[in-house]
């Protein structure tokens, strides 16, 4: 019989915050490479100007390290729990496909003349900040178990 652990605090060992932690960084990377080659259209003009490109290059480069990292390290803490291992995979293929549209190397793209743009570089910094400072700790840091019934904490 199988349990369920959805509503389970993460703990170190398992492997599910390295498979988390793959994920999210493989898919900040496709997102940093797809700015690069879409400049124009990805990106908030004002935060464009102050951009160092080497210091972007190089965090693009420590995310897709990052990335491929915690999904290996998911495969060796647990083998057993396939869940597991599928989002080490999720993010080792997400990490591939920004290598593959260009990696940390990616040349910035063509200038189009648009009047609008969406803006997925203030999306990464955003989620990013996010992630390190209220999502990470409160998993990681959570002082009760969670419960099935998810009022259950405010009714106490």
């Amino acid at each position: 019989m199988r349990t369920d652990n959805t509503n389970r605090p993460l703990k170190l060992g398992e492997g599910k915050i390295a498979g988390y932690l793959s994920i999210a960084l493989g898919l900040l990377s496709v997102f940093g490479v797809l700015c690069f080659r879409f400049p124009d259209l990805l990106t908030t003009p004002s935060l464009r100007a102050g951009y160092d490109l080497e210091m972007l290059r190089w965090l693009l480069a420590g995310g897709m390290v990052f990335s491929a990292g915690f999904g290996l390290l998911t495969f060796c803490l647990n083998r057993h729990e396939h869940s597991h291992m599928a989002m080490g995979a999720l993010g080792i293929v997400l990490t591939l496909l920004a290598m593959w549209l260009g990696g940390a190397s990616v040349q910035v793209g063509p200038r189009y003349d648009v009047p609008g743009y969406l803006g997925m570089d203030w999306f990464i910094l955003d989620l990013l900040m996010t992630a390190i400072i209220f999502i990470i700790p409160g998993k990681i840091l959570s002082p009760h178990p969670r419960t099935a019934d998810p009022a259950a904490g405010f009714l106490a």
